[in-house]
């Protein structure tokens, strides 16, 4: 079994400022850095110890990948996965990729976006993508401890925080 913790990017630019490329080109606001630099304590008393950090292409999901491996101990430099970005299904990334990491026996973060992480949660745990009721909010992070059993990864739920949730944990 291994653990896989699943993190949506921090606060991002509108739309609207982020140009012709819209929701593609949104970029973390100053104050999504600082609040996602706020949660690195709490994160490291979690004991988040990825041994690989796959992102979404999209520069959110990216910077917010780049600021967590910087803060973990001996975390790798992110890797840009695109079947992670807002406008993909999440079934290719379940059924073909994750089983594939995990087969590898190592830890991993998926920094991306709604709704594929919660859909992915959701099929990790019950083998449906929307029968769970969950939702990783920005800067959130879901634990999983997950398996391939059968072909298919399933696994069981450690944690689900809120970025504010692990801000706290530093304070406490």
């Amino acid at each position: 079994m291994n653990d896989l913790w699943l993190m949506r990017h921090g606060k991002a630019e509108e739309a609207c400022v982020a140009g012709l490329d819209g929701d593609r080109a949104r970029r973390l606001t100053a104050q999504g850095e600082q609040r996602l630099r706020e949660t690195l304590p709490g994160l490291r008393g979690l004991q988040v110890s990825p041994h690989r950090i796959l992102s979404s292409p999209y520069p959110r999901a990216y910077q917010t990948a780049c600021i967590v491996a910087r803060a973990l101990l001996d975390s790798p430099e992110p890797e840009v996965y695109h079947p992670l970005g807002a406008d993909q299904a999440v079934e290719p990334l379940w059924a073909a990729c994750l089983p594939q990491w995990l087969s590898e026996g190592r830890n991993l973060m998926l920094v991306g976006h709604e709704p594929i992480l919660s859909q992915l949660a959701s099929m990790i745990l019950v083998g449906e993508k929307d029968l769970l009721p969950l939702q990783v909010k920005k800067g959130g992070l879901v634990h999983l401890r997950v398996g391939v059993h059968s072909g298919q990864p399933k696994g069981f739920l450690l944690g689900l925080w809120s970025a504010g949730e692990i801000r706290r944990l530093c304070r406490e």
